[in-house]
């Protein structure tokens, strides 16, 4: 029986990247497609081994690592059923979070007898400017992704400032929230969503901030809606993506690692 104060969780075996790594006082060049990251000498040949790519040192914030440019554009992946993504404003500064906020109630740090305690305040941003753009905070998404071909049973996490990715996969995620709730009600296993993931191109142009080229990560789930909310085999079962063969709840996890 697990301990209902533990909140159950994968290991994270890596990141997934949306642009080279980093240099002196400039931010990383955008990718078309996804750098993969990893303290796992080992995980990042695999992934290089089945997306492509070319595996080198990497130099991360805690210290050496590795990493791959997957020559695959387009990733299978799995969406866990629960938990799968938290969604701030947030305000850094030197390595250190200084403020996150929901664009209704901030966190912030402030001074106390005690020392620095975290408190809550209504959003800053919102009472210095009503305009997005010039918003302190910026909006940040984390992902827990399963890779569908990997032969690690392990989350990956996706981190993306885009506004666009945010109105996107929010809603994509939201929906995968909400047919697991009814399964759950309905006595139905809460089973992984198989999805595809990938980087979009795109550009804006306008009269106010001119032309804007800009990259962003897109989710989407696979399989029609009918299939996702009911799946046509029995009550425990998903559509495989690679093959579109039915596969029993007990079976899903061996079918990601196929």
């Amino acid at each position: 029986m697990p301990n209902k104060l533990v909140k159950v969780r994968l290991p994270e075996i890596g990141r997934l990247r949306l642009g080279a790594a980093k240099e002196p006082n400039r931010p990383g060049k955008p990718l078309d497609t996804f750098r993969f990251t990893s303290g796992q000498k080992r995980t990042v040949e695999m992934v290089a081994s089945i997306y492509g790519g070319d595996v080198q040192p990497y130099s991360g914030v805690d210290g050496p690592e590795w990493e791959v440019v997957v020559e695959r554009r387009a990733l299978k992946v799995l969406i866990p059923a629960h938990d799968s993504y938290t969604s701030w404003q947030e305000l850094w500064s030197g390595g250190l979070l200084d403020r996150r906020c929901d664009g209704e109630t901030a966190v912030v740090t402030e001074d106390s007898p005690d020392g620095p305690i975290p408190v809550e305040r209504p959003c800053l941003c919102a009472a210095e400017t009503d305009d997005q753009e010039d918003y302190a905070c910026s909006p940040k998404m984390r992902i827990s992704l399963l890779l569908a071909d990997l032969p690690v049973t392990g989350q990956v996490m996706l981190s993306t400032g885009s506004w666009n990715a945010h109105a996107e996969m929010m809603g994509v995620l939201e929906l995968a929230s909400e047919i697991t709730s009814q399964r759950e009600q309905d006595n139905r296993p809460a089973l992984p969503f198989p999805a595809l993931l990938w980087i979009r191109s795109d550009t804006t142009r306008s009269r106010i901030y001119g032309t804007r080229h800009f990259k962003y990560p897109v989710l989407v789930l696979t399989g029609s809606l009918a299939e996702l909310s009911d799946p046509p085999a029995s009550a425990g079962a998903i559509t495989d993506t690679s093959t579109g063969e039915i596969v029993e709840a007990e079976q899903v996890s061996q079918a990601a690692l196929t």
